[in-house]
């Protein structure tokens, strides 16, 4: 499943913000819940290569120098996301919060 697939689930599920986090499955918030999605955990190279994924140079460059960075991204026809992308203990994560087109 891509970073895309994902931010659509997302829409369809009326969730807030979506959650990545290295160690752990995909989370949604909805209705101020957080809710695991029903997929395995990732691990730290999957949770990188979804944050890659939607990154340009730049902004590759600004997380590999600082360890975080925000940007926003738009999936065409669903809604425009403004991802937090960070480091954490156990690696990389990002929340990515929704917002309707």
């Amino acid at each position: 499943m891509d970073i895309t697939e994902l931010l659509a689930f997302c829409a369809r599920q009326g969730a807030s913000d979506l959650h990545l986090s290295s160690g752990l499955p995909p989370m949604i918030r909805v209705d101020g819940d957080v809710r695991r999605i029903n997929l395995p955990a990732f691990n730290d190279k999957q949770v990188h290569a979804l944050i890659y994924d939607i990154m340009n140079d730049k902004q590759r460059k600004d997380y590999e120098e600082f360890l975080e960075t925000d940007f926003s991204f738009e999936v065409p026809g669903i809604a425009r996301f403004r991802v937090n992308a960070f480091n954490q203990n156990r690696g990389p994560g990002c929340r990515i919060p929704y917002y309707s087109l």
